[in-house]
């Protein structure tokens, strides 16, 4: 280990080194050279400590008595220093190792109660989120995520209602955990996408790299691999893991595109709910009996509105912030 130079000694010691430098001066003042430097320290101050008085008793009767008393005051005074020199010898590591545990607790709230933000990304919009540690979540239309200003020393943990696709920087010691109420995904570094609307039967959790794992409690259900999506009944508890052909499916709200293959009409209505924030009022429930195919990357509802038309007997008519449904 290299030795410190005196510059930074002196900034430990005085409370201003940063983080890496005093976990630096820890390590080495355990080692047989740091000891040695600190005790080469106090001798030499030792000697160096001389009062100068001795002018006062030059041509003059030596006091014997308080020659006798100045002496015994001096050594008293050197053995008190002394001690002070070996007790700090003693205790600066110990302090050094406290002061470090002490801003630690301050960069992760160790010691505090845990302060929360809460957003939300209203229908119509998507929001984008970056946590302190560099992790990121883009958060879709209708979602809100809570989550702490400082993650805790053991875990970084989110909670999510709505969708948000993850991607999360690694750490072994602290893995991050989104809580989707019925369900905690659980990862040390990866991408992946979490859907877990309150309105939803199911949980659906998609990941694209890493790995993750489900908890249900303290509970592991499964752990998915990359390509793999799990469906997790909030009703039942039953999780099903399929292999997905087409990764852009399940993220194609990220590129703003929509996709319905062989999806109901009120799927479809709630995500173009979600979407575009509008409000559908369906005429004729016998519409709810067509399912639609499509894929597209048009940005505007009237253009998705109109290539919906041309696909079943069912038409959208936009009238203010109001979409009518009807068969046709």
């Amino acid at each position: 280990m290299n030795t410190p130079d005196i510059k930074t000694l002196k900034k430990v010691i005085a409370n201003q080194a940063n983080k890496q430098e005093a976990s630096d001066v820890i390590h080495w003042m355990n080692t047989s050279e740091g000891e040695s430097f600190l005790s080469n320290e106090i001798d030499a101050d030792l000697q160096n400590y001389a009062p100068e008085i001795a002018d006062d008793y030059l041509d003059a009767p030596v006091p014997k008595k308080e020659m006798f008393n100045f002496i015994l005051q001096q050594i008293r005074q050197r053995q008190w220093k002394k001690r002070i020199w070996k007790a700090a010898a003693v205790l600066l590591p110990f302090i050094l190792v406290v002061s470090q545990f002490y801003y630690f607790g301050k960069q992760t709230n160790f010691f505090g109660e845990e302060e929360y933000t809460e957003i939300s990304a209203p229908k119509g919009e998507k929001l984008h989120v970056a946590f302190q540690d560099g992790s990121q979540v883009l958060l879709n239309a209708g979602s809100m995520l809570r989550y702490p200003n400082k993650f805790s020393f053991h875990n970084r943990k989110v909670e999510l209602t709505g969708e948000g696709y993850f991607q999360v920087v690694k750490n072994p010691n602290r893995p991050f955990i989104v809580d989707a109420k019925s369900l905690q995904i659980e990862v040390k570094g990866t991408t992946f996408n979490v859907k877990a609307y309150e309105e939803d039967a199911d949980i659906e959790v998609y990941l694209e790299t890493g790995k993750v794992s489900l908890l249900k409690g303290n509970r592991n259900i499964k752990d998915l691999e990359p390509g793999e999506q799990a469906n997790y009944n909030k009703k039942t508890g039953e999780c099903m893991i399929s292999k997905v052909e087409n990764s852009n499916i399940p993220l194609k709200w990220t590129h703003n595109t929509l996709s319905f293959d062989n999806t109901s009409l009120s799927e479809v209505l709630t995500q173009l709910s979600q979407r575009f924030g509008k409000r559908f009022i369906v005429k004729t429930p016998h519409a709810f009996s067509y399912n639609f195919t499509l894929a597209t990357e048009d940005t505007t509802l009237n253009d998705i509105l109109e290539e919906l038309n041309k696909l079943s007997p069912v038409t959208f008519t936009l009238l203010g912030d109001t979409i009518w449904v009807e068969k046709k």
